[in-house]
């Protein structure tokens, strides 16, 4: 039986490894699953509660069939300054730590202008702005464009991650002025 969303019914579901019962279900192509716990507590129900565990299963299938189970495509609520955290530790434990210091500042630079607005939100006309932020603060034409593919470069890991649901449309960057350079 299907619900909404392209959801389908739940299965009660022993883990192997580490003997926790969890309510498992299929939406869209991604399996999903939820670890069931006891009524008031935090505490996940073990192998030897299965009456409990069958309870508590039966009361999340109800509200799964009410529609309060909420699908992947409604997405992770996620605050920009949450996921910038997020993505500079990813940037630090994976790249160079030069690398580390220009997103760092890309991304101080858009926190400064967005505050802290959902990661979702995030449209055109927010990169505009910060565009249009740098250029008050008197930054050079490369520097904001080396900020501005930090940002983009941030902001596309959101999407491939699954926190936003589509990819971000970036304007163009600022044309550079060509300069007449002298070898000596």
């Amino acid at each position: 039986m299907k619900i909404r969303h392209n959801i389908t019914m739940a299965k009660l579901w022993l883990h192997p490894k580490n003997k926790t019962y969890y309510a498992v279900w299929q939406e869209g192509q991604k399996r999903r699953r939820k670890v069931l716990k006891y009524p008031g507590t935090n505490n996940s129900i073990k192998e030897k509660d299965s009456k409990i565990a069958k309870k508590a299963f039966n009361h999340f299938q109800r509200e799964m069939m009410a529609g309060k189970v909420l699908p992947i495509s409604e997405g992770i609520k996620l605050s920009f300054y949450k996921y910038a955290d997020e993505f500079l530790e990813h940037v630090k434990a994976n790249l160079e730590d030069s690398t580390f210091v220009l997103y760092n500042n890309a991304l101080k630079k858009a926190k400064k202008c967005w505050g802290d607005i959902p990661l979702n939100h995030i449209s055109v006309r927010h990169i505009d702005k910060l565009v249009v932020s740098m250029l008050h603060d008197n930054l050079k034409t490369p520097t904001i464009n080396k900020n501005f593919r930090h940002v983009k470069a941030a902001l596309n890991k959101a999407y491939e991650w699954e926190y936003i649901k589509k990819p971000i449309r970036f304007p163009k960057q600022i044309k550079e002025k060509e300069r007449v350079r002298y070898t000596s």
